[in-house]
């Protein structure tokens, strides 16, 4: 009896200690401590602060082969003092020459190295804040969401050093805690992770170690512990700005002056008070350069402005009911965000004024959104838009719901009602969506169901697309990782959709089947599709078929080609047509400071194949730019459309003298016509703004 007991507890004990080390496994931690001196931010680690503190060296390879070791070692530190949460790595590299590096301005480089680290403060599994950092410490940050969306808008006043050696880069940077929201607590327990990216090679290795089988990236996150006794309390941050230009018009010369200020106020580390007046409406950095293509819808702008980045997150939603860019032009505004428990809280309000009469519109939005079960969240959004000079209103109220099941399965579902109403008329209707997804680790798979009869309105949201249809579609793809011959991954996907009116029936069918391919520095797609769609009463049979490319030879170039050749609709007209499409784009390199990007669009449009020419489009769009300093560059822009044989040109000079605080001086050459009279609608302009934490 003694030995069975004794046996029994032995066994106990001994499972006791293997689920103990499975669970470590998974969820590995990680103990940092606080430095009594602040490292210098200059990428040379050679301060005090790292001295003492032993490196994170386990990387392990996340991509192209699952658990394999790394082709180069990475060494990462981490420490804190009350103000800032300090980062450094050091990435070694056998070839000096091969390292893909951009010195650019902040969140302008792409298909660099660099190394990436995400901070889930809340320890929620659920969304995170991540920073990605160039070989020359320039960063791109950004804030990620379980349930599918990135908040590119975000920016955190970090600071950041990059350094290329013979045998390595190392990098640098130090966070501040105002720039994150964490609980008010005084012992912070976060997620964290951090990987590097091997551009040359298509290699991304990741600490702690995660599987492609687990699509929750902060879920197979360590813990971060340690930190304790930092600045998490109340804080007043003010980002004022002043904006002049000068417009010589044929008709004369009219000058423009602007002037407005945006406020923060930290009510606690959960919960953010912004406020603006006239707020910066930030065009000289969110407007791009648009290319007029025949494509049936409008495209989304991005957003800038800094008043309504951080913290609107919260108002996304599986359906585009808000869409900070229908306003326009503000006059002030007022926003609440922040977490209290499990639910987070969003309130806006804004006042505009989108025409040159003196009618306002005023926008007031409400968002709530609670975590239930795991890694699941319900929630209530509702958005008013009120015209009163006009008599006219439109209002939705909507309930979502995501939910999560063994990691790998989840079920959206969002019920909207709208009603909008003037003098002469009120109407009111009823939109739903619901969508089941698989995300495995070789396999993913998308149903969807949306219904939003041509009554339904969302004037604060951009769901122009999906108006007055009922749409079923399905989406699947397949990857085969690392199978060898020098491959890095093969995906095949496939995908139909099928849209219904409200009234006619049948509007539009289409499907697709298309493969991609990567190896170390090159990737290509092919893409087959056939469309049947209904366009102003109009029906429309196409069949086409679409290659890409993309190949980085060195660090020196990098270059992008897209070929779309068959049927088509030509949208100017809404005529049945057959066109090829070709788009090249490259960024070449020659010196370290100095980047030259062009593109060029041909687009030809034909009555049918072989039959007379509709039209013929030739875009050529460059950009020259050259890097001063890391905080300062002078850049050129130059495009040409063959169409209406025009050009528009702009020279812009800017310097970033802190995180968030810029000087802009530049001018635009607008509509150039004839070369004679190329100085006859020019702007002139300047723009100042600075970021001060009080």
């Amino acid at each position: 009896m003694i030995k069975t007991c004794i046996r029994q507890r032995f066994l106990f004990f001994s499972l006791w200690i293997f689920i103990f080390r499975i669970g470590s496994a998974r969820e590995p931690v990680i103990h940092i401590s606080p430095t009594r001196e602040a490292p210098v931010i200059d990428g040379m680690l050679n301060d005090v602060a790292w001295n003492n503190i032993e490196p994170v060296t386990e990387f392990i390879q996340y991509n192209p082969k699952e658990g394999a070791d790394p082709s180069e070692a990475t060494e990462m530190y981490l420490t804190y003092d009350e103000h800032n949460i300090y980062l450094a790595f050091k990435c070694y590299d056998s070839e000096r020459d091969g390292i893909r590096a951009t010195m650019t301005q902040r969140d302008a480089w792409e298909d660099d190295d660099c190394i990436g680290f995400a901070f889930d403060t809340y320890n929620s599994c659920r969304e995170a804040y991540l920073f990605n950092v160039n070989p020359y410490g320039i960063p791109v940050d950004f804030i990620w969401h379980h349930h599918g969306y990135t908040d590119h808008g975000w920016d955190a006043d970090l600071n950041c050093a990059g350094v290329i050696l013979d045998d390595s880069y190392n990098i640098e940077v130090a966070v501040p805690f105002r720039s994150l929201r964490m609980p008010a607590t005084d012992s912070q327990v976060w997620r964290f992770y951090a990987l590097r990216s091997i551009h040359r090679k298509g290699e991304m290795v990741i600490w702690p170690p995660r599987s492609h089988a687990i699509p929750n990236y902060l879920a197979q996150a360590c813990e971060l512990h340690g930190i304790s006794g930092i600045e998490t309390g109340r804080h007043l941050t003010v980002l004022p700005y002043a904006f002049g230009s000068g417009i010589r018009e044929d008709d004369g010369f009219e000058e423009e002056g602007n002037v407005g200020i945006d406020i923060k106020y930290g009510l606690s580390s959960n919960f953010m008070i912004d406020a603006t007046i006239n707020p910066d409406y930030s065009q000289i950095e969110a407007d791009p350069d648009r290319v007029e293509l025949s494509e049936r819808y409008e495209e989304l702008l991005p957003e800038k402005r800094p008043f309504f980045t951080e913290g609107t997150d919260i108002f996304v939603s599986d359906q585009s009911l808000f869409y900070s860019r229908t306003i326009r032009n503000p006059i002030a505004g007022f926003k609440l965000t922040g977490k209290a428990g499990k639910t987070r809280i969003g309130l806006l309000s804004a006042v505009d004024d989108p025409s040159d009469d003196d009618s306002n519109v005023f926008y007031n939005h409400l968002r709530f959104k609670t975590e239930i079960l795991d890694q699941s969240h319900t929630g209530v959004v509702i958005t008013n838009r009120d015209d009163p000079d006009n008599s006219e209103y439109n209002r939705t109220f909507s309930t979502d719901g995501l939910f999560r099941f063994h990691q790998i399965y989840s079920l959206k579902a969002q019920a909207t009602y709208s009603v909008t109403g003037n003098d002469d008329d009120l109407h009111d209707a009823m939109g739903y969506n619901i969508r089941a997804e698989r995300m495995g680790s070789k396999l993913y798979n998308n149903i969807w169901f949306q219904s939003y009869p041509e009554e339904f309105e969302a004037q604060s949201g951009s769901m122009w697309e999906v108006l007055g249809y009922r749409t079923a579609g399905m989406y699947h793809e397949y990857w085969i990782r690392s199978p060898g011959g020098g491959i890095n991954e093969i995906m095949c996907a496939t995908g139909a959709r099928h849209r219904y009116n409200h009234e006619d029936g049948h509007d539009e069918d289409k499907e697709w089947i298309s493969a991609e391919l990567s190896t170390q520095g090159f990737w290509n797609k092919v893409e087959l599709q056939r469309n049947r769609e209904v366009v102003e009463s109009k029906e429309f049979t196409v069949t086409s078929i679409e290659y890409e490319v993309w190949n980085s030879p060195s660090a020196l170039l990098d270059h992008y080609m897209s070929f779309i050749l068959g049927d088509a609709v030509n949208y100017f007209t809404t005529t049945f047509g057959w066109r090829y499409r070709l788009y090249y784009s490259t960024a070449v390199k020659p010196m370290r400071r100095l980047v030259l990007n062009l593109t060029f669009i041909r687009e030809d449009f034909y009555e049918r194949y072989r039959g007379k020419r509709s039209f013929l489009q030739n875009i050529l769009w460059s950009k020259l730019s050259y890097q001063l300093r890391p905080s300062m560059f002078l850049r050129g822009i130059y495009q040409y459309n063959s169409m209406n044989k025009r050009s528009d040109a702009s020279i812009l000079f800017a310097y970033e003298y802190r995180p968030l605080s810029n000087i802009y001086v530049g001018v635009n050459f607008n509509e150039i016509t004839d070369w004679n009279n190329a100085t006859d609608n020019t702007e002139l302009f300047a723009k100042v703004g600075y970021f001060w934490r009080l």
